[in-house]
């Protein structure tokens, strides 16, 4: 019975065995993050919002807080409280594996599935004849609210625990290689095409991604200390000392993210030269339509 008795030795099986209430977990996460979502849009309904950017910040806050909560709960309760860096690390890997696999699954896989079969279920002669039927009766494209909800979590993963685990970083840069095909394949052969939309940008998403960046930054330092302070790294300093070095390696680290954020614009400069000139030449052909005179003509 030498293969019974390879499951009672450390190994691989146990590993597996080990992540299954990990992995059971994290399906049970996204499954409460797609509930939430219609009551999230059914409480920003009610709230009657006069703009539609109004609207669809309000419902970031909502869903970003409640999936931030939903999500990475149980990893700060393993991190302060059972301070097991172990099994967090492990806990951060399950996590983001499987909800990167559910997502590709649930985004790319099944519709794509549905769409073959679709294609597959008609004749030639009906695929030409019913072709504007066909295209007509695909999923809309809903937008890129929920993209940015995977890329939200998956910052989060990648973030917010980057000293535990630094793998996650590859992991999702690996995911993200996949994903441009998957997105490609989603928005030409399984959607509907998109009309494009003019935004002036991606709206309270910038404040999410901001606000997420400090609070990996008080995180990871706050991980440091618990680490050093568990293995005794430095042992000449008290425990209140060690308290202080570490709130000046948080507060150091957000000053230098202030800086670099100060120093580097939002768009380079030439971009703004760019911009600045195709608004002045469009200023000076409608003040020309209209029948006036340019804006240098007026000067002199």
């Amino acid at each position: 019975m030498a293969w019974y008795n390879s499951f009672e030795e450390p190994g691989y099986f146990q590993e597996a065995v080990a992540n299954v209430p990990t992995i059971v977990y994290s399906v049970a996460i996204i499954a409460m993050n797609q509930l939430y979502k219609p009551l999230a849009i059914q409480l920003n309904e009610w709230e009657n919002h006069r703009l539609q950017s109004s609207f669809d910040n309000h419902l970031t806050v909502k869903l970003v807080l409640f999936w931030f909560i939903n999500t990475f709960m149980l990893m700060f309760y393993t991190a302060f409280y059972i301070q097991d860096i172990a099994l967090l690390r492990r806990t951060v890997l399950t996590e983001l594996i499987v909800t990167q696999a559910v997502d590709q699954l649930q985004e790319t896989v099944l519709p794509y599935l549905m769409y073959k079969w679709r294609k597959y279920g008609m004749n030639t002669d009906e695929r030409l004849q019913h072709q504007i039927d066909k295209e007509a009766k695909k999923d809309p494209y809903e937008g890129t609210f929920d993209d940015f909800l995977e890329l939200f979590i998956q910052y989060g993963y990648v973030t917010l625990f980057s000293c535990v685990s630094p793998l996650a970083a590859l992991l999702s840069i690996v995911n993200n290689v996949i994903e441009w095909r998957t997105d490609a394949v989603k928005l030409c052969r399984i959607h509907q095409r998109p009309f494009s939309k003019p935004a002036a940008g991606i709206g309270a998403w910038q404040t999410v991604f901001d606000v997420m960046g400090y609070l990996a930054i008080i995180n990871n330092s706050a991980l440091i200390g618990l680490c050093a302070y568990k293995a005794d790294l430095l042992p000449n300093l008290s425990q209140a000392n060690l308290l202080l070095l570490f709130f000046g390696l948080e507060h150091l680290l957000i000053v230098i993210r202030v800086s670099v954020s100060y120093m580097i614009p939002n768009a380079p400069k030439w971009v703004q030269i760019a911009m600045a000139r195709d608004a002045y030449q469009l200023k000076t052909r409608l003040l020309s339509i209209q029948g006036g005179s340019s804006p240098s003509k007026k000067n002199k």
